[in-house]
């Protein structure tokens, strides 16, 4: 057991290293463990809430530039508000579809780990990058009977916000990734998932709960570029979405004529 000089000495050097690399998960988990042990609240859980930014931000490969992402919608009362009000909902993680999302990592965690993972309500987004998915249209859009909207993303804005963004990796087995003894890098975890998922294609944004409005609201940047009714979509669904989205294009899909060589489904302009 450190004494309290001793902790405040480690203290004194790990505050040096944060200065000298601010991303570095590692200092920021080591100080965290010293200010649990001086049961000093307030900067534990921010050294905390550090340590699990600085994970995610080394997932983000993209660094700059424009992204076009698909999400997938059935049209009911929920779709209708994110378009009448422009915001993207973000979901925690007992609301995803897939029971085993993150739920590794937190088994195995240690306590210290743990107590990142509880104290920093994470939230995210789940998109693909399809325009045209079969599956996803049948799972998501309510058997083609609904749209799929395109958004597109500025990286560099999105960084600077503490919203991390990457390609979904898949595996047959979900290992815990080390960076150092002990020290398992619970941020890779919101981008694994198991090989039976990987039809989806699917890229994910990341944040703290804190950066989105009620918990769960992106309510700026993004852009909506344009929205594709589905081959079962009704025309009164068209006629209602058209009236409340504007600034972008419309498209439907359509069954193509396959004894001329057209594909199955094609993609039209919606008049």
């Amino acid at each position: 057991m450190l004494a309290k000089n001793e902790l405040d000495e480690s203290l004194h050097y790990l505050n040096k290293a944060i200065e000298l690399y601010p991303s570095g998960m590692h200092a920021y988990f080591h100080k965290a463990k010293c200010l649990k042990k001086l049961k000093k609240e307030e900067e534990l859980l921010f050294c905390l809430k550090q340590t699990l930014l600085a994970q995610l931000s080394l997932c983000n490969t993209l660094k700059r530039g424009k992204i076009r992402l698909c999400l997938y919608r059935a049209i009911n009362e929920c779709t209708l508000d994110i378009l009448k009000n422009n915001y993207l909902w973000f979901s925690k993680r007992s609301q995803l579809n897939d029971p085993l999302d993150c739920l590794f990592y937190e088994r195995i965690a240690d306590e210290d780990m743990l107590e990142i993972i509880r104290s920093v309500r994470i939230r995210s987004l789940s998109v693909c990058d399809s325009e045209y998915n079969a599956l996803l249209w049948a799972h998501y859009a309510d058997g083609a009977r609904g749209i799929m909207i395109e958004y597109e993303f500025d990286i560099e804005t999105l960084i600077k916000n503490n919203i991390f963004i990457n390609q979904v990796e898949y595996s047959d087995c979900l290992r815990p990734q080390k960076t150092m003894p002990e020290f398992i890098d619970y941020g890779k975890s919101y981008f694994n998932k198991t090989i039976s998922w990987q039809v989806e294609k699917e890229w994910r944004l990341v944040t703290p709960a804190e950066n989105l409005k009620d918990e769960h609201k992106l309510t700026n940047m993004f852009k909506i570029k344009n929205i594709t009714f589905g081959l079962a979509a009704k025309d009164e669904d068209k006629k209602l979405i058209q009236s409340i989205v504007k600034d972008c294009k419309f498209y439907e899909l359509v069954c193509g004529d396959i004894l001329s060589g057209e594909s199955a489904i094609k993609r039209i302009p919606l008049n």
